[in-house]
């Protein structure tokens, strides 16, 4: 009687388990699918930063003027060319008909100095990367993240193609600002490279 009930139990599993996956289409974006077959290579490439802008004004620099332009506040416009995106599309190591498409930001890095007794002596800024797999079609010209990999600088929010070669991404950072240790969402503009 039990090895019949485990053998029903186990059959009413398997039929569940084909049912739905024989009822269900494919999602149009599969947001949990590591890997995918036939990925679009269109977004590959380097952009390049023309817009870093957090969604509130703050003083990074401590010189009592706020603004919301991170990288003119970070003193780095001077070295923009170091924060990039970076798309690109690797094929699995174990399936060489599977790929996965990720995308790298490079953004300011916050560096705080203080002394013996945690008195804040200055802030420095570096170079902090964030990564996140994504999904892109190229018939709505749409891009769905895949999880992004959260660190302590930050994750990556969102991604949209504005137009040919125009992406603009969404990240949170911490920074530490005139008002202290802040989660800032910015927006940035990147234009691809030629």
């Amino acid at each position: 009687m039990k090895n019949n009930f485990k053998f029903k139990l186990f059959n009413l599993l398997v039929l569940t388990v084909i049912s739905f996956s024989c009822n269900d289409p494919e999602p149009e974006f599969p947001v949990e699918q590591v890997f995918i077959k036939n990925p679009s290579f269109k977004l590959d490439g380097k952009y390049d930063v023309t817009k870093f802008e957090a969604t509130k004004p703050v003083d990074l620099d401590m010189d009592g003027i706020f603004s919301s332009d991170i990288l003119n506040e970070a003193n780095k416009w001077k070295d923009s060319n170091e924060y990039f995106v970076h798309f690109f599309t690797e094929r699995d190591d174990h399936d060489t008909t599977l790929y996965v498409p990720k995308l790298f930001v490079y953004a300011p890095l916050v560096s705080i100095t203080v002394d013996e007794k945690a008195n804040y002596l200055s802030t420095r800024y570096g170079l902090a990367g964030l990564l996140a797999r994504f999904y892109y079609t190229e018939k709505d010209n749409r891009i769905a993240l895949k999880g992004g990999d959260s660190n302590r600088y930050g994750r990556i929010l969102d991604a949209k193609v504005v137009n040919e070669g125009l992406i603009v991404i969404q990240l949170a950072q911490y920074y530490y600002t005139s008002s202290g240790w802040e989660e800032l969402k910015i927006n940035a503009t990147y234009k691809k490279r030629n």
